[in-house]
């Protein structure tokens, strides 16, 4: 067994990113040789509050940059033109939210169960009618992005012993201006984010109900869940695998499944409208309907479940493969990017899901930062498209949206290829630092495959 000191440098120069350390010296740089370092949990309570601030002003930013909707309405095609879009109004403006979940007759969200609770909650707070309540309606989703942004932020500070300032990832990035209040992404975002602090800290059972809320509220998470059980094969800990993927098992079916004793199938409409919906924008076979050659239904579905099927056999290929055992976040950014790049639909709020992950497996802030270029400019380059709708002259041309869609998938395979470098470059005598590891840590490999050169 090598000694920490043998391993140290290899640390190192594994966690240097140099564009976090001249951050660090506009902060006030490291620590002093004399300093006296204060306890793990004040360090992480200070990080924790300090970031949280830093993520509640990167969102007002978001707010101030939607601002001219909030004051003069969601309409077209002002709402293209000036990047304001929310979904936020619109479900307002069609849903009584204030006469219980919007799954009843005449008034059917197209939204999973959890994101319609989340509404419902909004609803109570909002006004009846008018501009006022689509007003009211974003400004109670901005108040409770907010708080989900803390939420996150304090989680990823909390599962990063070890390195808390990768939570800047979260806090600093620029997803964050642009997306988080388009949708309700967060709330999944979120409770993702508490769910692998409680995997972290070993707490199995209690990590899959905070997943079961996830999987309810966004349908991504299971692909956490599944990047984690490939490394619970690695490490021979799959039983306390098991435990977590039967309680989010359990909590996804009990949540549904009670909502719909009173709602009926209308709670799936969310996966209903999946199942049969069409290449959608961002989606790479939205290229086909840009040159007029739509992929047909069918066969887009055989498509996305190859895609996920792809994503498991890539993910598993490096979790077993690589020389020191990969960090979670690493594998569980690689499974959700292939998905997301094969999928039906790439939604531009949809890249929110990785900012955590980002931050967990350590990627560096150039990485993140080429990634998220990519992403600002399709936030803004879909809008100009969609402008179409209404003043033809005056918008994108569908071939400058098709090279910016594809250079933002671009950039999504370069965040995967990234995060599979780190993961899978990393050589012994490195020690394993993963701090969302939780029962996986310090565990011997269980099984693991050897390629030949």
């Amino acid at each position: 067994m090598p000694s920490s000191t043998a391993s140290a440098p290899s640390d190192r120069r594994e966690d240097h990113d140099r564009i976090a350390e001249l951050a660090t010296r506009v902060l006030g740089g490291g620590m002093g040789r004399f300093a006296a370092r204060p306890p793990d949990r004040v360090r992480a309570a200070l990080g924790a509050g300090v970031l949280g601030l830093i993520a509640c002003l990167t969102l007002a930013l978001g707010f101030l940059q939607k601002s001219y909707c909030v004051r003069y309405g969601w309409g077209v095609p002002e709402v293209y033109w000036k990047a304001c879009y929310s979904d936020l109004p619109g479900i307002a403006a069609n849903h009584p939210l204030d006469r219980g979940l919007p799954y009843g007759a005449g008034s059917v969200v197209s939204e999973p169960v959890g994101v319609g609770m989340l509404l419902r909650l909004l609803g109570a707070f909002i006004p009846a009618e008018g501009h006022a309540r689509l007003q009211g309606m974003f400004v109670a989703w901005a108040v409770a992005a907010a708080l989900l942004l803390v939420v996150t932020v304090a989680a990823t500070v909390w599962t990063c012993r070890r390195h808390p300032e990768w939570a800047a990832h979260v806090a600093l990035s620029p997803l964050v201006v642009t997306v988080a209040l388009v949708s309700t992404d967060l709330l999944g975002v979120a409770l993702t984010s508490v769910a692998l602090l409680l995997w972290s800290r070993d707490r199995p059972t209690a990590a899959g109900v905070v997943f079961g809320l996830a999987i309810a509220s966004r349908t991504y998470p299971i692909l956490v869940l599944l990047a984690i059980g490939i490394l619970a094969l690695r490490s021979g800990t799959l039983r306390s695998w098991a435990a977590t993927a039967g309680a989010a098992l359990v909590t996804t079916v009990v949540l549904i499944g009670g909502v719909a004793l009173f709602y009926g199938t209308a709670t799936l409409t969310a996966y209903q409208s999946w199942a049969t919906g069409t290449a959608q924008l961002g989606s790479p076979w939205y290229l086909g309907n840009l040159s007029e050659r739509p992929v047909q239904m069918g066969t887009l579905t055989l498509l996305t479940v190859l895609g996920w099927l792809l994503a498991v056999a890539v993910a598993g290929l490096i979790a077993l493969g690589a020389d020191v055992r990969p960090r979670v976040a690493e594998i569980a950014i690689i499974v959700v990017v292939i998905v997301l790049v094969t999928g039906k639909a790439l939604p531009v709020q949809a890249s929110l899901w990785l900012v955590p992950l980002v931050a967990l497996a350590g990627v560096k802030w150039r990485d993140h930062l080429i990634w998220a270029t990519t992403e600002v400019l399709a936030f803004v380059a879909v809008w100009l498209y969609l402008g179409d709708l209404s003043v033809p002259a005056a918008a994108l041309p569908k071939e400058w949206y098709a090279v910016l869609l594809v250079l933002r998938l671009a950039g999504l395979c370069w965040l995967a290829v990234a995060a599979g470098h780190q993961a899978w470059t990393r050589r012994a005598p490195v020690v394993e630092h993963d701090d969302v590891a939780g029962p996986m840590a310090d565990r011997p490999d269980a099984v693991v495959v050897r390629y030949e050169r």
